[in-house]
């Protein structure tokens, strides 16, 4: 069983026609209401975690006239730095980002040039900017943060045999 962000439990798919028979009780692609021995330890990991941030994905792809230079920059760090996409089969460029909750606008370069995706929302200002949303879905126990990664040592714990 897998959880939401809202503490609802989502039931998994079942074999489906592969003819993959699994064993014990029958999985259908309902929603099941969680126990609530599941409701009492998702509150208490939750609890257990609450000090530690949360960060969740935010992939970008630009799906538009393809160029040599296909950059974004955003308000994730006050439009300070391009960030380059990379060219994925298809023709598409992408970047995966792991972002603090929040909604965030960005606007794509390409060759230079600033533009908006045409398949993300987008602001109605005169200059318009892609928007975007993320959510919390990732336990975040290390810093992130060029700074933060520098000053931190990651060791394995020694082996005894």
């Amino acid at each position: 069983i897998a959880y939401s962000p809202a503490g609802q439990a989502d039931a998994a798919p079942s074999g489906g026609s592969s003819g993959y028979q699994a064993s014990g009780p029958a999985v259908t692609d309902a929603p099941r209401e969680p126990t609530e021995e599941e409701v009492t330890a998702l509150v208490a990991a939750r609890e257990l975690n609450a000090g530690v941030p949360m960060v969740g994905p935010a992939p970008l792809v630009w799906k538009g006239k393809p160029g040599r230079s296909v950059l974004v920059r955003g308000s994730w760090d006050g439009w300070k730095n391009d960030l380059a996409l990379e060219p994925s089969p298809g023709g598409e460029f992408r970047l995966m980002m792991v972002l603090p909750a929040g909604e965030y606008q960005c606007k794509f370069i390409i060759d230079g040039t600033w533009t908006i995706a045409d398949d993300m929302e987008h602001t109605t200002c005169a200059n318009r900017n892609n928007i975007f949303r993320v959510s919390n879905m990732i336990l975040c126990p290390l810093p992130i943060g060029k700074a933060e990664a520098e000053s931190t040592q990651l060791a394995l714990p020694d082996v005894v045999d």
